[in-house]
């Protein structure tokens, strides 16, 4: 009778189907039907992966336009962003969002004395008492009984409110190398090689931050060592790519400050530790290393290590 079903059929096809073993009711109705829809669904998903494709590449495409488009309207060479960064840092710290972004950066901050890590005060919580607290005890001794006796008396344990203390706090802190310091801890103090980052990494990259990957290292040599530029601040960040499992990278800004911290006298923006997911090519790679070294070059004052 399955014989006489594929008659139609050519030959070939009706031996490979005798040898199948099927049961009749796979050539019936119910067969038929198992077909259809196993057919319609694998249809449906192809079209839901390409939709899916389309809307991705629109996205990558709207952004690299996006980054096309900054680098015509502000030249990031190492003297633009060095001036903008250094005319930031010499504004007063109330133009600055220094008592808006330091409680939430407090946490983030690692501070040493000529490389070695520093035993900060001791706080089960990381308070931002007790950072504010390490850093004078860092920079100027004289600083940590006005920071404690004011503090009392502006910070509620019931407020959470910390900008608004803050903001109370820092102008009792005016003329102390602990205000200075804070003006580099900041987001408006990052901005200028975060766009010189994005403008021309980011241009052929697109990337986005790795939220909570913002570590700021703060290291101050000893006075016997006798040189000027004695205070560094290093902020470290760590970026994604829009494209799911690209590639993940981290990149430095680093400031060097003299001792008193009145003078800032150079910066460096440096990318490292590339990492590439299962979806990186070869020559893409190859491609992206390569771009990340001529970054390197081009982001530093001639002479500097890249």
């Amino acid at each position: 009778m399955l014989d006489e079903y594929f008659l139609w059929m050519d030959a070939p096809f009706h031996r490979l189907v005798s040898q199948l073993n099927l049961p009749s009711w796979v050539f019936g109705p119910v067969g038929i039907f198992i077909l259809v829809f196993v057919m319609r669904s694998a249809i449906a998903y192809l079209k839901a992966t390409q939709r899916l494709k389309r809307v991705r590449e629109q996205e990558l495409a709207k952004r690299r336009k996006l980054f096309g488009q900054l680098p015509k309207l502000m030249p990031m060479d190492y003297e633009t962003v060095f001036n903008d960064v250094r005319e930031k840092w010499q504004r007063r710290i109330e133009d600055l969002p220094v008592a808006i972004d330091f409680p939430r950066l407090h946490n983030k901050v690692d501070l040493c004395m000529d490389g070695k890590a520093v035993e900060q005060a001791a706080d089960p919580d990381r308070s931002l008492l007790a950072t504010l607290d390490s850093i004078a005890a860092l920079l100027d001794a004289d600083a940590r009984p006005l920071i404690r006796e004011r503090y009392a008396e502006i910070f509620s344990p019931d407020s959470h409110d910390h900008a608004q203390a803050m903001k109370m706090l820092l102008p009792h802190l005016e003329n102390h190398r602990t205000s200075r310091l804070l003006k580099a801890i900041n987001q408006a103090i990052i901005a200028p090689p975060v766009i010189k980052l994005k403008t021309e990494f980011g241009r052929k990259h697109p990337f986005k931050d790795l939220r909570g990957a913002w570590r700021i290292r703060v290291d101050v040599r000893p006075p016997e060592a006798g040189d000027d530029e004695a205070v560094s601040v290093v902020h470290t960040r760590s970026e994604l790519s829009f494209e799911a499992d690209l590639f993940q990278f981290d990149w430095d800004f680093k400031m060097l400050f003299n001792r008193d911290l009145t003078c800032l006298s150079e910066i460096a923006i440096g990318i490292k530790h590339v990492r590439f997911g299962a979806t990186a090519t070869a020559a893409f790679r190859t491609a992206l290393e390569r771009d990340a070294e001529l970054f390197n070059k081009g982001a530093n004052a001639p002479g500097q290590p890249s």
